[in-house]
């Protein structure tokens, strides 16, 4: 594992407690972490339901899909990758002990999620 941290660059790893809506995608490289994305959090927006309401009225019930609504899980592991300093993963490392030791939060965002305006039209 220390040789993944200290090669960097696209071959490298996330540090450990990094996380993407709650999963967590520490200790992966680039493909690793979409994987486990896809496998945990696809099967959440597929079961959810949008409500769509005008005023105080219930419009409408509809899927992600039916709205042509994505989450952008490639742009969320990038999205991680970017918080790493230039050196790569393993001064990622190192800064994340210092943050730790400051009790900062490891790297984390929220996957965005991209709508397909003809389907909500």
């Amino acid at each position: 594992m220390a040789a993944a941290y200290r090669a960097g660059g696209p071959g490298g790893v996330l540090p450990p407690g990094s996380s993407v809506a709650g999963v967590d995608v520490g200790g992966l490289n680039r493909e690793a972490a979409l994987e486990r994305l896809e496998a945990a959090l696809l099967p959440r927006y597929a079961a959810a339901r949008i409500h769509l309401v005008e005023g105080d009225t219930l419009v409408a019930v509809r899927t992600w899909e039916e709205l042509g609504a994505a989450p952008d899980l490639p742009g969320a592991v990038e999205a991680l990758f970017a918080q790493l300093p230039s050196g790569g993963a393993w001064p990622a490392r190192l800064e994340r002990c210092w943050d730790r030791l400051r009790r900062a939060p490891p790297p984390a965002v929220v996957p965005a999620v991209t709508v397909d305006r003809e389907a909500l039209a």
